[in-house]
């Protein structure tokens, strides 16, 4: 499994939190950079990275030693519907951060920064525009790389074609190959078709340099854009709430994407048609293994390599429901010769990890570092979201029934390795977790797996070891148990379970306010026991 690692890092062994955005700029080498505050010790500092990075950056997650710890997030899931995104007004982020205490710590780049707030049953919501603009565009190294250029989206065609139902895409080689699939061009086709969408992505753009003529694109200025109209858009999110005002972190799921489109073919020069030969086989097998850790170099001078077959990293995804789907078809223009001879050419490896040092910069000619792209959409057609709706609703409760408590909660990805890895359609099967910190005592964590297949598996509400780094500690202890999930058939391991204090609660149809008390109870064993 692939992980990813910032490199330079300066907080040494502390874990810190990524905490707030700041200005993109253009540096003397024509390269995009945005400012990332991370908290560090009741202080903050600004980092600057590259704008590749910006799909996988989240407010909220924790990192260590320059990796996100995927468990270790602030904020609460909750869930809105929205009659209509544009329906709002901007706001600078110290006027809705002072609402919720969130200390911004005096930083005139952070203060500045854009939030769009908006109403939905009588809630206030507050999303940052940086967040927006990373949910719904940029999905990836190659949409934030062209994000800020004029016309972006054509520089990623070489050719198109559109009619009243119907478009033919021929997408650019600088595309990595693993990119192409349904997924990006589905997406693609939502940004790039539907026209109050295109207005918005190219806004981006817009703002950054007419707002720059008096001080230069160097000096930096904070990312804005115009809001899309998105109707009767349900929304799943990670949070803060005071009172009525919700303050959004993390954007985790959004429908109301619809095409103006019944069918879509797309070529690029990877997707060929094969040509079989006797002639010998040349195909290289490697003894090396599969385990791929990414260095990303997040320095000025390092310049990635071109590279059509780059390596694209699954990273936590955004949930995208389209209302329709059109037939999505892919065309081949090329030819492979493919040779079916029994000679092989076998490259030898010394198994393990292997550790790439990688770069989210443009690819240039002459670069030299391996360039590497992120996956962190994931389009569905399903209505029932990730199948954790109730959870959602029992743990809303259970934050209003005991204010008491320390809550937070995150959704991750389980490991990939087996068939559990996954849902019946396709998507990748999540858990949900949950901390839980009553003053004093220590926290106890509650791990609920995505069922919408109603398979049988009890909720496990746990507490972990704690050895150093409370929160390191955490995020390899939980790891390591939907690991042993994943290997076990999608039963809890028990040999696991023994080494730690636990109790399972199995699924009932009480409603959320009994599931909350069955919840406290198993809490309150755990915390005497």
């Amino acid at each position: 499994m692939a992980s990813i690692k910032l490199k330079p890092w300066s907080f040494d062994e502390r874990t810190v939190k990524l905490h707030w955005f700041g200005h993109i700029r253009l540096t003397s080498s024509n390269a995009w950079r945005i400012t990332v505050a991370f908290e560090d010790q009741q202080k903050v500092a600004l980092v600057d990275y590259p704008i590749g990075l910006l799909p996988i950056l989240r407010i909220g997650q924790y990192y260590q030693n320059g990796r996100p710890l995927a468990t270790q997030k602030d904020g609460m899931i909750y869930t809105v519907n929205i009659d209509n995104l544009s329906k709002g007004k901007t706001e600078q982020s110290l006027d809705i951060c002072r609402q919720f205490g969130y200390f911004l710590y005096g930083k005139a780049e952070l203060i500045t920064q854009k939030m769009w707030s908006f109403y939905s049953n009588g809630v206030r919501y507050h999303i940052p525009q940086v967040e927006l603009i990373r949910a719904l565009y940029v999905k990836n190294k190659l949409l934030a790389n062209v994000l800020l250029r004029p016309n972006g989206m054509e520089y990623l065609l070489n050719d198109s074609d559109i009619s009243e139902k119907s478009a033919s895409f021929h997408f650019s080689r600088e595309i990595p190959a693993s990119l192409i699939n349904e997924e990006f061009v589905q997406h693609f086709a939502w940004l790039y078709l539907v026209q109050d969408i295109k207005n918005s992505f190219e806004s981006i753009q817009t703002n950054v340099y007419a707002k720059s003529t008096e001080y230069g694109l160097s000096y930096g200025q904070p990312l804005e854009l115009i809001i899309p109209n998105l109707p009767n858009s349900n929304w799943t999110f990670r949070g803060k709430r005071i009172g009525n005002d919700i303050m959004i972190y993390e954007l985790l799921s959004f429908t109301g994407a619809e095409l103006p489109l019944d069918r879509i073919e797309y070529s690029h020069v990877s997707i060929k048609k094969r040509n079989y030969t006797d002639l010998p086989n040349k195909k290289q097998i490697s003894s090396m293994g599969k385990e791929q850790n990414f260095e990303i170099e997040t320095n000025q001078d390092k310049h990635a390599k071109e590279d059509t077959h780059q390596p694209v990293v699954d990273q936590e995804a955004t949930q995208m429901k389209f209302v329709n789907r059109p037939k999505i078809e892919r065309i081949a223009k090329y030819e492979q010769e493919i040779h079916q001879g029994d000679t092989y050419i076998t490259k030898e490896g010394r198994g393990g990890a292997i550790t790439t040092s990688s770069s989210v910069n443009e690819s240039i000619s002459g670069g030299q570092a391996q360039p590497v792209d992120f996956k962190t959409l994931e389009v569905t057609n399903e209505k029932d979201g990730y199948g954790l709706d109730q959870f959602f609703e029992m743990i809303k409760c259970f934050e209003e029934m005991y204010p008491e408590l320390h809550i937070t909660m995150s959704i991750v990805n389980l490991p990939i390795g087996r068939t559990f890895s996954w849902l019946p359609d396709g998507r990748r099967r999540i858990c949900a977790v949950v901390s839980i910190r009553r003053k004093g005592e220590k926290p106890i964590h509650i791990l609920e797996i995505a069922r919408p297949d109603q398979r049988s598996l009890s909720t496990l509400i746990v507490i972990l070891n704690k050895k150093g780094n409370r929160k390191k500690e955490e995020e390899e202890q939980i790891q390591q148990l939907l690991a042993g999930l994943v290997f076990n058939s999608g039963n809890w391991r028990k040999y696991q379970l023994n080494k730690l204090s636990h109790v399972k609660l199995k699924h009932t149809s009480k409603s959320p306010e009994q599931w909350a008390e069955r919840v406290i109870a198993k809490v309150s064993y755990l915390e005497q026991s």
